[in-house]
């Protein structure tokens, strides 16, 4: 039977569920599913997750935190190949991942925790203490990125594009009055 109890009972015994897992388990209309979630977290007997696992959120109660990493199987490929490897480096600065990895890190936010070190973003493992981040975080080298150096050649370059320019303004002008 669909009820309050029941719900929060299963959560707390088999959480973090998705509410299609609770419809599995218990059964009823996914809409009174979502009303007594929703009910249930006004009251704050469970939590939310912030990751989204398709479409719908995990709901678990205190504690059960650690268990959100059994739903990656609902995750994109992206999400899952990201997790993985902020899970085996625990630290990653965001300017060195690919575009891909740094939109899945913002979406993983249950996983990864952003922090400032050192005037960059970098990302740590949701269990590594705030100590261990800074020292992986340190093991790596931050190099300023090289200038490109200003040649004669480039500066030369960039004069006759201003020319070619100037002088595709001038013919411009010629064809108005012709016309």
């Amino acid at each position: 039977m669909l009820t309050r109890e029941n719900v929060l009972q299963l959560i707390h015994d088999q959480g973090p569920l998705l509410p299609i897992q609770i419809k599995k388990h218990i059964g009823g209309d996914s809409l009174i599913i979502g009303a007594i979630l929703s009910e249930l977290l006004d009251t704050k007997d469970v939590l939310v997750s912030k990751t989204r696992f398709g479409s719908s959120p995990a709901y678990y109660t205190t504690g059960q935190e650690k268990g959100l990493s059994r739903l990656s199987l609902y995750l994109t490929s992206e999400q899952r190949k990201t997790l993985q490897i902020l899970e085996q480096k625990k630290t990653l600065e965001d300017k060195k991942q690919t575009m891909e990895s740094r939109i899945a890190l913002r979406q993983l936010q249950d996983f990864c925790i952003p922090s400032s070190m050192k005037g960059k973003l970098f990302w740590k493992w949701h269990e590594i203490s705030d100590e261990q981040a800074i020292k992986r975080a340190g093991k790596t080298r931050l190099k300023p990125k090289a200038k490109p150096r200003n040649t004669k050649k480039t500066r030369g370059l960039n004069k006759r594009k201003h020319k070619k320019f100037s002088g595709n303004k001038k013919s411009r002008a010629l064809r108005k009055k012709r016309n």
